[in-house]
């Protein structure tokens, strides 16, 4: 049987819906219908007024069997603004896999997307942008820090980091029931945290003393004057997804499923930069996640400041603290102050206009990118 390859409506919705329960087990509940509307519906850079969405899908009598959907954005490079996506939520039933749906379903979105970019991605997915002739862009590196690592929260991420190997994961059951291996981990980790304990008190003198300058204030929504500061601060960097107010409220406040904390930085009553937070829900690891953050280019003392004060609302609530950057200079001031790495991602973009193309491959190194990007912060169940 021949399978269709097609651009999805809204009236798909139920197939798509009997697909991902299908497909995404414990993690379905979480792709449910109010945040596909609002990811790919109610989108603010969605291109179509019709009853289509930016989700293309395998069909096989009725039955969704494959999909690949993008997120839609809109991409600031040299200056010049271009509608794009982000790849998300690629996904092929196992008896459909190995013949080639993948990237019949790559191909299909890259002929309609001048821009497909892909921040996170799983092997499969990678070997279609390569087939694609991606572009791959500088790294982006999660950094992490550890506030107090509790036993529970030790044992949760062993099996969950085993959770695809019953034999390892038994090995962790056993270790941690019979010899204590969470205990004793936490506690050798907890040992060692007060190494950087020093670098952490430094940090907090700093921020009190920038404080006196610079003011950090938590917001309901984006507004008039993140509008403001984005007209000034988008010349500093010359390839970023746009954050401009409408993008930061939908993504940051109409979001139906996390939660968001928005926070303001003033200097001389002048905006000089934003930072989003979010504490895990119950599902995930006690971590205090840094999504999204941005400043002048060359601002570290907002950067620091700003980072500070949030690391300083989740406190003791959590186990960790999380943040990603493309920015070496963010990465340093991070490790400084006892954070360490913990991921690195390679982004790709996929461009059909060579001349757009070759300005690209001279910014590559030059991308901005932070967790939120893409769909990279969404709930991971532990």
């Amino acid at each position: 049987m021949t399978v269709l390859i097609r651009r999805a409506s809204v009236k798909d919705w139920e197939a798509i819906r009997r697909f991902i329960f299908e497909t995404y087990g414990k993690l379905a509940c979480y792709k449910d219908y109010p945040r596909w509307d609002w990811q790919f519906v109610a989108n603010p850079f969605r291109s179509s007024l019709s009853d289509e969405v930016s989700v293309w899908i395998a069909e096989d009598e009725g039955n969704v069997v494959g999909q690949l959907a993008v997120q839609p954005a809109l991409i600031q490079i040299d200056g010049s603004e271009y509608p794009g996506g982000w790849i998300v939520d690629v996904m092929v039933l196992p008896a459909y896999r190995g013949r080639s749906l993948g990237h019949q379903l790559h191909a299909a979105v890259a002929s309609e997307f001048p821009l497909l970019v892909t921040l996170t991605m799983a092997p499969a997915m990678r070997r279609m942008a390569l087939r694609a002739g991606c572009l791959t862009l500088n790294s982006v590196q999660q950094y992490t820090k550890i506030i107090h690592l509790s036993g529970d929260t030790a044992r949760r991420y062993l099996l969950g980091r085993t959770a695809h190997s019953p034999l390892f994961r038994r090995l962790v059951q056993v270790a941690c029931t019979v010899f204590q291996l969470d205990r004793l981990g936490t506690m050798l980790v907890n040992a060692s945290r007060h190494i950087n304990l020093n670098r952490f008190l430094n940090l907090n003198r700093l921020i009190s003393t920038e404080h006196a300058a610079i003011e950090i204030v938590e917001i309901e929504f984006f507004g008039c004057e993140l509008d403001r500061f984005w007209a000034q601060v988008r010349r500093e960097y010359p390839a970023i997804s746009i954050r401009n107010a409408r993008f930061l409220n939908w993504r940051y406040v109409s979001a139906p499923d996390l939660h968001y904390r928005r926070f303001i930085a003033r200097k001389d009553d002048q905006c000089i930069g934003y930072i989003v937070i979010r504490r895990t829900s119950v599902v995930e690891l006690p971590t205090g996640v840094i999504v999204d953050f941005l400043t002048f280019r060359n601002d570290l003392d907002a950067v620091r400041c700003l980072i500070g004060h949030v690391a300083g609302i989740f406190g003791s609530e959590v186990d960790f603290l999380d943040c990603a950057t493309s920015v070496p200079e963010v990465g340093a001031m991070l490790k400084k102050f006892g954070f360490f790495r913990t991921r690195t991602e390679h982004p790709t973009i996929v461009c059909r206009d060579p001349l757009l193309r070759s300005r690209i491959q001279g910014l590559k190194r030059e991308w901005f990118f932070t967790k939120g990007d893409q769909d990279w912060d969404q709930i991971f169940i532990s």
